[in-house]
C-alpha cells in the first residue's frame, strides 16, 4: 500500500464536537477556542454550521463567532451547510466578508513612557480580549512621537457599547487604568468602515 506524500489535518472540534453539548457555549470561549486552534497551526478548522438554531441552538451565533475570530492568511475556516437555507446564510456571510466596524484609539503620552505602558497593556491584555478582537498595537517611530496606536474589532456600534460597559468592571482593568491614566497627555478615538475592497474587513 502506497502512503500519500502529505496529509491535511482539520480540527473540527468548535463545530462537530459542540454541536453535541446540551449547554449552550458562550461566544467567547469558542471565539477563544478557533483562535487557539488558529495559532497551533491547523490549516483546516471548522468554526461554524449554518443549521437552522431551532435544530442546532448551539450555533445560534455562528455570524458573531466568524465576525470575531482571528483569521490567519492560509488557514480555512470551514461551516457544515445542511440545507439551501444554510447555503443562502453562509454565501451572504462570504460576501460581506464578516465585514465588522473598527475604533482606532490613539493615546499621547508623556515623552519616555511608552514603555511603560505597553508593559501594562500586556499584562492587561487577556482580560480586555475577552471582550472583542484586537487587530493591532503599535508605537510610533518616526512623525509624532510618544504615541501608540491600536485598532479593536467590533460587531457593530452595539457592541462596542456593550464591550465599553462590560469591560470597566473587571477588577483588573480597573488596576490597570489606575496605572495608565498618570503616563496620558491626549487620547484620539476614530470609528473606522472598511471599504468593500478592503483586504481587511
Amino acid at each position: 500500500m502506497s502512503l500519500p506524500g502529505a496529509v491535511v489535518i482539520c480540527e473540527c472540534f468548535a463545530r462537530d464536537g459542540l454541536q453535541n453539548e446540551d449547554r449552550f457555549v458562550p461566544t467567547d470561549l469558542k471565539v477563544r477556542f478557533i483562535d487557539a486552534a488558529t495559532e497551533a497551526g491547523f490549516p483546516k478548522i471548522e468554526a461554524a454550521s449554518y443549521a437552522h438554531p431551532k435544530y442546532l441552538p448551539q450555533f445560534a451565533d455562528t455570524d458573531a463567532v466568524l465576525k470575531r475570530i482571528r483569521r490567519k492568511p492560509g488557514v480555512a475556516y470551514l461551516g457544515l451547510v445542511p440545507n439551501e437555507r444554510g447555503l443562502e446564510r453562509c454565501l451572504d456571510h462570504c460576501q460581506e466578508g464578516g465585514r465588522v466596524i473598527y475604533e482606532q484609539r490613539t493615546y499621547t503620552l508623556h515623552p519616555g513612557k511608552v514603555p511603560e505602558y505597553l508593559q501594562h497593556m500586556k499584562a492587561v491584555l487577556p482580560v480586555r480580549e475577552k471582550y472583542s478582537k484586537l487587530v493591532g498595537f503599535w508605537s510610533t517611530e518616526i512623525g509624532e512621537l510618544n504615541q501608540v496606536v491600536h485598532i479593536w474589532a467590533y460587531e457593530d456600534l452595539g457592541h462596542r457599547a456593550e464591550v465599553r460597559a462590560a469591560v470597566p468592571k473587571e477588577p483588573e482593568w480597573q488596576a490597570f487604568l489606575g496605572k495608565i491614566y498618570p503616563l496620558i497627555l491626549r487620547q484620539e478615538s476614530k470609528i473606522l468602515v472598511p471599504a468593500d475592497f478592503s483586504p481587511l474587513r
